[in-house]
């Protein structure tokens, strides 16, 4: 069986990495956002290709799995190619980021814009500024801080605009009624980044799908409770 793990908006692919070694997919394919995003820069990017076209090489059983962005991307490559994918694993993530009239799960636009300005002005503040919520209700330490705003630096204020531009823009809702395959979602009820609520939702509409939810947890479930997320997700991986 194959594995591919996908990380979140502003992270590189240490989480996801950390998540592998875990689980013992040692050899699991891992990317960031910003290795999926294309050449052009003047599109919205389409991340979820980058992963169609890795899972085109492929023959035999393949789980997919992502945290916060990464899960979105995970999400929408399942249900392009619904054939190719037996597994899904889905870390704090939600099928439309942006709240609507319709899905009151997600956050206001508002919020995407002010902070994709933000990056023009100071994208350090912001991306500290998220990593504060992120990390939410713990405290977010030195370290955490500073990991994070070197990857920021890497990706760089243009890739990480993009990837703003990819959440407001995404929306996989009508595609959940198509998937098949197994789902595991992980969430923490404090998060600060996207609602607990949109996993609930998703359950109720994806056929065959286990949800669980961390009261005591926040959007960095993958890192704060990386060993139940373990021992929730290493059966779920034997029997996809």
């Amino acid at each position: 069986m194959k594995t591919i793990f996908i990380s979140g908006w502003a992270h590189g692919t240490g989480p996801m990495k950390a998540l592998a070694d875990a689980l013992g997919q040692h050899n699991a394919d891992i990317y960031s956002p910003a290795d999926l995003d294309g050449n052009d820069a003047t599109a919205c990017p389409d991340y979820a290709a980058g992963i169609c076209a890795r899972l085109d090489t492929l023959h035999g059983r393949t789980v997919l799995g992502g945290w916060s962005t990464g899960g979105i991307v995970a999400l929408e490559a399942a249900i392009r190619r619904p054939e190719k994918v037996y597994g899904l694993i889905l870390i704090s993530v939600t099928p439309r980021f942006c709240a609507a009239h319709d899905f009151p799960c997600g956050v206001p636009v508002r919020e995407l814009i002010a902070m994709n300005a933000g990056l023009h002005r100071d994208c350090e503040k912001v991306v500290t500024e998220f990593l504060h919520r992120a990390a939410y209700p713990q405290h977010l330490s030195t370290r955490q801080k500073e990991e994070g705003l070197r990857e920021a630096r890497r990706q760089g204020g243009c890739l990480l605009g993009r990837g703003l531009e990819y959440l407001r823009r995404i929306d996989c809702r009508k595609g959940l009624k198509h998937l098949d395959c197994p789902c595991l979602i992980f969430h923490g009820e404090k998060d600060k980044i996207i609602p607990y609520r949109a996993s609930c939702w998703m359950e109720e509409q994806i056929k065959n799908c286990e949800c669980l939810i961390r009261p005591d947890a926040g959007h960095f479930v993958i890192k704060t409770h990386l060993e139940e997320l373990r021992d929730a997700a290493k059966p779920f991986l034997e029997n996809c």
